[in-house]
């Protein structure tokens, strides 16, 4: 929203903030602004403002912060502030693995298929699965749990007893220290796994982030297929316009 985003740069513009908490302040923003849905004209305005952003010229993003909150209005689909529950991912899934009629996800509740209205599924379960403190009492929304805003259906465990024809697990592999472990579990219990990271490629030039435990690109999750002796899928293209890439083992 333009108040959230507003709100974390007015903090970095005014509070006496260390290095760290700089960076912390500087890539709420810029998550923020890589989520809006905008035209080429106004992306080149959040292109210029973010290069701004990463030099704090503090001048320049005070005079421009309302005009570039003006812009803020839609998420872009497949972004953080979206999520990943949308029927074309959806669809193309079904295509390669064939009919899901019930589906496990992990990671933020509110990211995924379970509470599309549109996927028409007879099983939906959350896996409660703690990891680095993600997705737990700090995972909320304007001061609610996002799990509690799951649909009634979705059954919230905290083991895997029956089995799936579709796991989800979205920006979550990265947070964990056994990801093999995780994957090879998962796939025990369900047919496919479907895995949402960052773009490997664009972030081992940034370096890895302070939350991560590792970092992927294509050749690692290829490796961790060939470990599950698994096929892998990752065609899905229009998710990749967000920095995101969904990988499909099967």
């Amino acid at each position: 929203s333009k108040s959230f985003f507003l709100y974390n740069l007015n903090i970095l513009l005014n509070k006496d903030l260390d290095k760290l908490e700089k960076n912390k302040y500087v890539r709420s923003v810029i998550s923020i602004l890589n989520s809006i849905e905008v035209n080429k004209n106004e992306q080149r305005l959040i292109n210029n403002f973010i290069k701004h952003l990463k030099k704090l010229n503090t001048n320049f993003l005070d005079k421009k912060k309302n005009n570039i909150a003006m812009r803020i209005n839609k998420p872009k689909i497949f972004s953080r502030y979206s999520g990943f529950g949308s029927k074309q991912l959806f669809n193309h899934i079904e295509n390669v693995v064939g009919k899901i009629d019930n589906i496990l996800e992990i990671g933020c509740p509110r990211w995924g298929f379970l509470n599309n209205k549109k996927i028409k599924v007879s099983n939906s379960s959350f896996l409660r699965k703690k990891t680095c403190g993600y997705w737990n009492k700090k995972c909320e929304m304007k001061g609610v749990n996002c799990i509690k805003t799951l649909n009634k259906n979705v059954k919230i465990i905290n083991k895997v007893y029956r089995e799936y024809d579709f796991t989800g697990v979205y920006l979550y592999l990265d947070h964990t220290l056994r990801p093999l472990k995780l994957i090879q579990s998962l796939l025990k219990r369900s047919k496919s796994c479907g895995i949402i990271l960052e773009s490997g490629n664009d972030h081992l030039r940034k370096g890895i982030a302070i939350q991560h435990f590792t970092l992927w690109n294509n050749s690692s999750i290829r490796f961790l297929a060939n470990l599950c002796k698994k096929k892998i899928d990752s065609s899905f293209e229009l998710i990749e316009k967000t920095g995101n890439k969904f990988y499909l083992i099967y």
